[in-house]
């Protein structure tokens, strides 16, 4: 193994650091976190396919998608020879994902955009069929499409609802054929269709330059790339468990409910947790209303500000009472502003923040005791900083 990990450094060292620069290239959408939301890539296709969108460039990517669906000859002729411009393109109309209407002549094309999930159910696409037909029924023609990263079967009965398949790849394309000068637009617009190019090339179809060459890295070492990933690092372990909950144990501002359990780590501020006892029966601790949880998994620690279960029958209607207070009013603290989850005071065990300490990516360490070392200024600023503002609402906020 030694002497294969030694070949896969001599031979591959500046393939890797091509790779690793077009990693850390800047991508403004993998900034904005949107590469893998479905609804996100809707909303880009949907403004692609809209001739009056503010890229400028008409209905020239309508024409190209156009030109991929199952129609006849003569059909795709008129349609692509017709005044388009006029088009109405709606998104999320009915639960469908894209819809694109005319009148002259009179079309509807429905699609239904699936950029990880599967169908929802096996007559997931059948169903929106009908739905369409029920709600395009005067347009004289309707073509339904799948769109999907990778060529996905379709069943008899798609097949004969006349639903076709088509990939991101064929997006792509049509993408990349864009004549941009031609088209007249503006530089803003089209770096913007690059790194969407980009972005479905590396995210969506898995199919770049750079991928390529990853393949090539991997097919010439698989037994050392194997072996690498097979022995990665990960944060989480039980003794980083430990480090974890004795530190917090012994933090002087905080108190630490959980000292024997194997699993959770729940804490509270020292100068508030008189505010949360309430008996909500809920917890180990059946005084306990609400708490910190740290939570540490593979890749990040993270913590969460969770109200307990109330399994107190006797008292069950006042002390949801007070849940319901507590929550909706932290729901609006300025601490836990950018850190909102959406949940509700009626679950049993509801979220309302939730804050990311440290990720793998933070540290070059790769055991407990340094991983545990890169953790404790990341989790003492949260004490010192979000936590004491947080602390802060509650004095405030929270008055009996």
């Amino acid at each position: 193994m030694e002497e294969a990990l030694e070949k896969l450094i001599v031979q591959e060292t500046l393939n890797l650091e091509k790779i690793e620069e077009a990693l850390n290239s800047f991508n403004p959408l993998e900034v904005m976190g949107v590469v893998h939301r479905e609804l996100q890539h809707s909303n880009v296709l949907g403004w692609l396919l809209d001739p009056k969108g503010s890229h400028k460039m008409g209905n020239y990517f309508l024409k190209g998608f156009i030109s991929e669906l199952d129609m006849s000859g003569a059909e795709r002729i008129e349609l692509l020879l017709s005044d388009l411009d006029q088009v109405e393109v709606r998104r999320e109309w009915e639960n469908i994902d894209i819809v694109i209407a005319g009148r002259e002549p009179s079309f509807a094309i429905v699609i239904e955009n699936k950029v990880w999930a599967g169908r929802t159910g096996a007559d997931q696409l059948l169903r929106y069929r009908k739905k369409a037909e029920q709600l395009l029924g005067d347009f004289d023609r309707q073509y339904f499409v799948f769109l999907t990263p990778f060529p996905q079967s379709l069943s008899a009965e798609e097949e004969q609802a006349r639903y076709i398949n088509i990939t991101y790849e064929t997006v792509v394309n049509t993408l990349k054929s864009l004549p941009f000068d031609d088209l007249s637009i503006s530089d803003d617009i089209a770096s913007f269709i690059e790194h969407y190019v980009k972005t479905l090339q590396k995210n969506i179809i898995m199919d770049s330059e750079h991928i390529r060459l990853a393949r090539q890295i991997y097919k010439r070492h698989r037994q050392a790339l194997d072996f690498i990933m097979n022995n990665k690092p990960v944060l989480w372990s039980d003794k980083l468990f430990g480090l974890v909950r004795d530190y917090i144990d012994a933090h002087p501002k905080l108190t630490l409910y959980t000292k024997d359990d194997k699993k959770i780590i729940r804490f509270l501020p020292k100068s508030i947790e008189q505010k949360f006892h309430k008996p909500f029966e809920g917890w180990a601790d059946p005084n306990l209303m609400f708490a910190l949880e740290v939570f540490i998994e593979a890749e990040r620690i993270w913590i969460k500000f969770c109200f307990a279960g109330i399994y107190n029958e006797k008292e069950k209607e006042a002390l949801q009472k007070i849940k319901d207070d507590y929550y909706w009013k932290m729901a609006e603290f300025p601490s836990l502003k950018n850190n909102r989850v959406s949940s509700g005071p009626q679950y049993n065990y509801p979220a309302v923040a939730r804050f990311e300490l440290f990720h793998l990516s933070d540290t070059l360490e790769v055991d407990a005791e340094g991983f545990f070392k890169d953790f404790k200024r990341p989790f003492d600023q949260f004490v010192e900083k979000d936590l004491a503002a947080f602390v802060e609402d509650v004095k405030v906020q929270l008055k009996d």
